[in-house]
């Protein structure tokens, strides 16, 4: 029998974090609106944090009343812009804001965590090139001002990395608008995503699927003194409905995410769906959600059959090697995982060891949040390092686990 959760807790959204891809954003778009935005729920993860240090950086104004943050734009006209900025871990910051801030006509430095600096760093160094912006190539990376605002490439590649094309796609917009096709996008709907936003700062936005390609269309003008809602995260959503796979538990309607349906974590129902089938299943598509894999992957290893999980090479990009991390850390909780063709595959169900399972994993906040979930069904429980990352996204998971499964947590 599982434990006796207290699980009704988790029935309301607002146990959840805001969406981290929507605030970082608005965060990003109100900076070089003129007038004073007011964002709603924006949360206290540290991706977010080190948005605001940015925005402040760049000489926005963002003071936080609570989970309210008031953001006054700068003017880009007025003044050139200049600043330096580090990004701690934060990937969406470095490669977006990289590209807004020369587009615009500025110059910025950049520099970033160790973890982040390994991290794929091509995409933005080619999209420089793309706007014949002058740039080094040693930590902190840096770019020159352009006597004027380049003119912004037509087509950006998408497959390591959308980030790039959502700096793109907000300094199109505030340009004054205009057309970007996107080549072959990994995460298609982190695009929608950004497009979401555009719209409820009162940009008009297009898109087309071509192909494998996306082609956006942007006109119109910024709201100004926008007033917006920062949605749940549906990412974390993910390791709510693992904790009740897990637990074999039936989670209500009430969990949906209809307010961040763009986000592609908002389709990972279907997935889970499958995970109640008998016997070996395939889960494809997951490339376009990768931040629901290691959810995934745990709520597999307690299935009675084999899950293959397949075309998953851009975990490899993350915070950590998630591929490698799921792998070991689900093996040493009892389960078989293996790689296989760059993609998972997973066969249950747990074998439990006798004693605590002890696993060094990276400081991957998705890897804890999901190893720490496996760790509800093991008798002798689990141990891990690095137990404090996963404030990146969720800065109070652990209050929430500790308070829905009845879990104890180690001192640090």
């Amino acid at each position: 029998m599982p434990p006796d959760l207290g699980f009704g807790a988790v029935h309301d959204l607002a146990q959840l974090p805001p969406s981290k891809s929507h605030a970082q954003r608005m965060l990003l778009l109100a900076a070089f609106v003129p007038g004073v935005h007011k964002l709603r729920g924006i949360g206290a993860g540290l991706d977010v944090q080190a948005t605001l240090r940015a925005i402040r950086a760049l000489g926005a104004t963002a003071e936080e009343r609570g989970d309210v943050v008031h953001v006054r734009g700068i003017d880009c006209g007025a003044k050139p812009l200049q600043a330096r900025v580090h990004c701690a871990e934060n990937g969406t910051l470095l490669r977006s804001l990289g590209v807004i801030v020369p587009a615009l006509g500025g110059a910025v430095a950049l520099d970033a965590d160790e973890a982040l600096r390994r991290r794929p760093l091509q995409p933005l160094l080619d999209a420089w090139q793309a706007l014949g912006v002058v740039h080094g190539t040693d930590w902190p990376l840096s770019t020159v001002a352009p006597a004027v605002p380049p003119a912004l490439p037509q087509r950006v590649d998408g497959r390591v990395t959308t980030q790039v094309a959502t700096g793109l796609l907000l300094a199109l917009a505030l340009r004054g608008g205009g057309s970007l096709v996107v080549e072959s996008p990994g995460s298609r709907d982190y695009l929608q995503v950004t497009a979401a936003v555009l719209r409820d700062f009162g940009f008009a936005v297009d898109v087309r699927a071509q192909g494998a390609d996306l082609a956006f269309a942007v006109r119109g003008a910024a709201t100004r003194n926008a007033v917006l809602d920062v949605p749940r995260d549906p990412s974390a959503r993910c390791f709510v409905l693992a904790l009740a796979a897990l637990q074999e538990l039936a989670v209500p309607p009430v969990l949906a995410v209809a307010d961040a349906a763009e986000h592609p974590d908002a389709a990972v129902d279907a997935d889970f769906a499958r995970l109640r089938a008998r016997g070996d299943i395939v889960l494809e598509g997951l490339a376009g959600r990768p931040d629901s894999v290691p959810a995934l992957a745990v709520a597999a290893a307690f299935r009675r059959g084999t899950t293959h999980m397949p075309g998953l090479s851009v975990l490899r990009g993350k915070e950590s090697d998630r591929l490698d991390q799921l792998a070991r850390g689900i093996t040493a909780c009892g389960a078989s995982c293996h790689i296989e063709d760059e993609g998972l595959v997973v066969t249950g169900p747990l074998a439990p060891p006798g004693a605590p399972a002890v696993v060094d994993c990276a400081p991957d906040h998705r890897i804890v949040m999901a190893l720490a979930l496996l760790g509800t069904v093991l008798p002798a429980g689990i141990r891990l390092t690095h137990a404090a990352c996963v404030a990146k996204s969720w800065p109070t998971f652990w209050d929430w686990l500790t308070r829905v499964a009845q879990v104890e947590r180690a001192p640090a």
